[in-house]
């Protein structure tokens, strides 16, 4: 078979991916809509532990090594520029990215909208098959604010966490946005490391905001998570905080795809080329588990050469706890491996707590936003609360509150539901400047 029918054989197999193989959604487009004549009725995506045929699961490889090899080209043009990225702490939150997978979930972002800055430009990603581009007037109704909503026609895989699809980097001046290598592993029921474990993209998220003008974007052949990277200056030089997870699910990807797992200390390099920073620094090496999964949900950089941690106490009012011993005990081993990390770089850490049963409910105070108001030059910090609490979590979010606004911040509550999903406030806006 010549080049030009082993790519026409791989664009008809991404089509029955996309539109369904044996009945299943396999991948996000991203060629293209499908030709409804094609497309066998779509089922549930729990439906997805469907074995793949050797054919089938032979071109997903070989369509994974053309997107890789892309992957790759687009970190040797970033590597020949100037880039920088801004510590979320002086991010304005000019614009903001929000995704969501039906307009219904709108309710989960009301009064964190409510509460960005007037200025903010507000964009959210729907998928097309959803039919996002009919949404705008009933969300901006039911926000209360101007939104643009943007259709993903090219990915079939749209969630609520917007922070983790793509990251907002400045490439030789101008705004650009970098996608991660995959976004999901695709059947729950298969493991990681299994070698007919597939996984799904956002390709098709950063078509759209290409689309309406949010940035050029590059593919990273790295795999991260936005929630699992955080940017500061330190002694003069741009690091990247990250966790082993990085490494951990690129080595998965390469062993699968190339054959080859790739060295720890290539993979943090290319990350840390990615980015444009001087020194990428992993606060915790061992992989995430159940409870949170995300740098995010420990910590968060604050100005100054301070961090907030999350720090996990005891609650007299003790609420259900829906956590296993095991996974609480390991959390707290993984908070307090990253706090003893920053405070070995230096860092002065502030303990944000919390009690085993708000860390069982992803009640995190840690997933807060930190930014700074364009107009004013203030430090703000939308801080997560929760309406179901016991006395003991009451008093301790205002515990937090004031530790929070004795760093120069004001504080602005923000009564969240996303912890329902297992994350928080910054989990789901990503601030695109």
């Amino acid at each position: 078979m010549g080049a030009i029918e082993q790519r026409a054989s791989r664009r008809a197999f991404l089509r029955r991916a996309v539109c369904g193989l044996g009945g299943v959604a396999l991948l996000p487009a991203i060629l293209g809509g499908c030709d409804e004549q094609d497309s066998p009725p779509a089922r549930d995506r729990s439906d997805a532990s469907a074995p793949w045929t050797e054919e089938a699961f032979q071109q997903y490889l070989a369509y994974e090594r053309e997107r890789l090899q892309r992957a790759r080209e687009d970190l040797q043009t970033l590597s020949r520029l100037s880039i920088e990225v801004v510590p979320d702490y002086d991010r304005t939150l000019e614009t903001v990215l929000f995704t969501i997978r039906e307009p219904g979930l709108a309710e989960l972002l009301r009064s964190l909208v409510a509460a960005l800055p007037a200025y903010t430009r507000i964009f959210i990603v729907g998928p097309a098959e959803a039919q996002a581009h009919a949404w705008q007037a009933d969300l901006r109704a039911s926000l209360g604010r101007d939104v643009s909503v943007l259709e993903a026609r090219e990915s079939a895989f749209v969630e609520v966490w917007g922070q983790d699809v793509v990251e907002h980097v400045s490439v030789a001046g101008r705004g650009a946005l970098v996608l991660p290598l995959f976004y999901r592993y695709l059947n729950a029921q298969v493991s990681k490391s299994s070698p007919q474990q597939a996984r799904t993209n956002v390709d098709g998220i950063g078509a759209a905001l290409r689309k309406a003008r949010l940035g050029r974007t590059f593919l990273s052949p790295v795999a991260f998570q936005g929630g699992d990277l955080a940017f500061d200056r330190l002694n003069g030089q741009r690091v990247l905080f990250t966790s082993g997870n990085s490494v951990i699910d690129t080595q998965r990807f390469y062993r699968q795809i190339t054959g080859q797992p790739g060295q720890p200390e290539e993979i943090l390099e290319r990350l840390r080329l990615l980015f444009g920073v001087d020194r990428v620094e992993v606060l915790a090496d061992e992989e995430a588990r159940k409870l949170t999964v995300h740098i995010d949900q420990h910590c968060c950089i604050v100005p100054g050469r301070r961090a907030l941690v999350a720090e996990v106490v005891e609650d007299p009012d003790t609420g259900p706890r829906l956590a296993a011993p095991a996974e609480i005990s390991f959390e707290i081993r993984r908070a307090e491996t990253i706090r003893e990390r920053l405070r070995s770089l230096g860092y002065e850490t502030v303990s944000l707590e919390l009690t085993q049963a708000q860390l069982s409910h992803s009640q995190l105070p840690v997933n807060g936003i930190p930014y700074r108001d364009a107009e004013t030059g203030d430090r703000v910090y939308l801080m997560p609360r929760w309406k179901d609490r016991t006395p003991t979590e009451a008093e301790i979010h205002a515990r937090n509150a004031e530790r929070i606004a004795a760093l120069g911040f004001r504080v602005v509550p923000v009564d969240s539901k996303f912890y329902t999903g297992g994350g928080n406030l910054h989990c789901a806006a990503n601030a695109l400047t």
